[in-house]
């Protein structure tokens, strides 16, 4: 019983073969002999196995002109140990698409005051929210470390609120009055009176450039300088249970939230809460091949609202923006990776995390992109770990022109952006490229690397941030005969040797970018052997401050 009349939408009893049969692998062989295009029939092989697993043809090639869409669970394999080949001719768009379509299930607000590392929220309404979903918090106050403005609506160089009139409820923005997307937005007030308060903005009248958002303390005066940020406070979470209106989380709050005005002066901030399903996904043993074209902007794979997925022995070449992007990822499992060229000049990411939580890649390869790793997000990427990886630098850029050191965009091993806190990088290796390790973030370390020569400006760049752990790495010069280990101090400046040196050993291991004001740098137990210049490098500026700096047992 179950194999008469076998109908995948039917749900068969236990122990029956038409029960085995809906969870048997979904085998698609290649139509179109990787010649003429098959995304139609793909993507119908892709949504007849949703819930189960799709296998391909080992060694085969799939031509697609277009993007496949996958909003469901599924795991999609290979049917031998070669991986399976999607070649796709467009210049731009993601070849798959996993949870682009996905669409939130509720969306409330904070209701109450959350304390860092408290496992419960108030919500305002729990509608719609159940357990296993993907909880998303962004905050209208600016991240912390990166408080940079939203590029649509930067406000003018004199960005002063103007009092209107005595009312606290609205203010004339000095931004140009034909602009009317403030609606919605939030901004905070940075200096003056009000200082520190965040508001979302909720009518605009361009004609006099009048905003109207939630009362404040006291009115605004021409001293209240505003920012409307683009990085914000946030995080992502799993819902564990719901009690009423009581969210518990998996796992404790990384920050705290102020959203209720109290005697003590607390400044208010509106926390908006996001909820998903999220999908689970596995992919082993895929490629995904894209045309070298210039200007071509496209990616190889996007994930959206994923939890628990796991991509194993994946490789593509030519995503120049991004070889794969996690968005909104909960504990994200990435290994055995094999990118090349993503080698755009300002995006170019073999592997993208954007306001994840608990992802990981390990033991894998980068080649030619911009950036092996990079941790990221509108809202922060929280603990994220990259380990036991290798990157090798250089690759040209979409205009043609070669990378750092020999071109005029800086490429990186791995990094993340402001938005990063708790990344691990660790005992991974890096040779080929302007800079080795680049952070930004806060609580970040960076352990037992291995950087090799050919980097032409430093092993570790830190630019914002704080609270950063340098330990236990080890830079080789590749190119260390006598004196030619120093290009600074050379001689031989017409010899072959000489010339390959200079441009391709670091100038320093450690080279800061900005003041850290607040925080510890730790320094410690590193090997360095052969950089041009320093060990621990500051710029030049008699104004800038740094704090808390350890720097200890380490050779040199």
């Amino acid at each position: 019983a179950g194999m008469v009349g076998f109908d995948p939408d039917v749900s068969y009893a236990a122990g029956t073969v038409g029960d085995a049969l809906l969870s048997a692998p979904r085998h698609y062989t290649p139509q179109g002999g990787g010649v003429t295009d098959e995304l139609a029939t793909m993507q119908a092989a892709v949504d007849a196995a949703y819930g189960g697993v799709l296998m391909l043809s080992s060694g085969g090639t799939y031509l697609i002109d277009g993007e496949l869409e996958i909003d469901e669970d599924i795991e999609i394999i290979t049917d031998g140990a070669l991986p399976a080949v999607i070649v796709t001719d467009g210049s731009t768009g993601i070849p798959i698409d996993i949870g682009g379509n996905i669409a939130a299930d509720a969306t409330t607000t904070l209701a109450a005051n959350a304390r860092i590392y408290s496992r419960f929220i108030e919500v305002a309404s729990a509608t719609g929210i159940a357990a296993g979903q993907l909880l998303k918090l962004q905050s209208n106050k600016a991240w912390y470390i990166d408080a940079r403005e939203q590029s649509d609506i930067t406000p003018s160089g004199d960005a002063a609120g103007t009092a209107v009139s005595g009312t606290t409820t609205t203010m004339v923005l000095e931004v140009g009055a034909t602009y009317a997307g403030f609606v919605g937005k939030s901004f905070t007030i940075e200096s003056g009176t009000n200082a520190g308060f965040a508001r979302e903005v909720t009518a605009y009248d361009s004609g006099t450039r009048t905003a109207t958002f939630a009362a404040l303390p006291s009115a605004i005066d021409n001293t209240s300088v505003y920012r409307f940020p683009e990085l914000l406070k946030g995080e992502l979470h799993k819902v564990r249970s719901i009690n009423g209106t009581t969210v518990e989380l998996e796992d404790p709050l990384f920050d705290g939230y102020d959203v209720v005005d109290d005697v003590y002066g607390d400044q208010k901030e509106v926390v908006t809460i996001t909820v998903y399903t999220p999908l689970k996904v596995k992919i082993d043993n895929l490629r995904i091949e894209r045309p070298a074209l210039n200007g071509a902007n496209g990616w190889l794979m996007r994930m959206s609202y994923c939890a628990g997925h796991e991509v194993t022995r994946f490789g593509g070449v030519y995503g120049s923006a991004v070889g794969i992007q996690d968005v909104s990822g909960y504990r994200g499992r990435f290994s055995k990776l094999d990118i090349a060229g993503s080698n755009d000049t300002t995006t170019g990411y073999g592997v993208q995390w954007y306001g994840c939580t608990f992802a990981s890649v390990k033991d894998s390869d980068f080649a030619g992109c911009r950036r092996g790793v990079v941790v990221s997000g509108l809202i922060p990427s929280n603990f994220c770990d990259v380990s036991d990886n290798r990157n090798h630098g250089g690759g040209e850029q979409e205009d043609g022109q070669a990378y750092y050191p020999e071109g005029t965009v800086a490429n990186y091993g791995f990094g993340s952006h402001g938005t990063a806190r708790g990344t691990t990088f660790m005992r991974n290796g890096v040779t080929g490229g302007h800079t080795g390790i680049n952070l930004r973030g806060r609580d970040e370390k960076i352990l037992s690397n291995q950087f090799h020569g050919e980097i032409s400006e430093c092993c570790v760049s830190l630019f914002y941030g704080f609270n950063t752990i340098v330990k236990g790495n080890v830079y080789q010069n590749l190119y260390s005969e006598g004196a030619l280990a120093n290009s600074s101090a050379q001689t031989e400046t017409a010899s072959f040797e000489a010339t390959n040196i200079n441009g391709r050993v670091p100038q320093d291991f450690i080279q800061h970018s900005f003041a850290r004001e607040r925080g510890f740098l730790d320094v410690s137990d590193n090997v360095v052997w052969g950089v041009r210049r320093y060990f621990l490098a500051f710029p030049s500026s008699g104004t800038d401050t740094w704090s808390d700096i350890s720097v200890r047992a380490n050779r040199v």
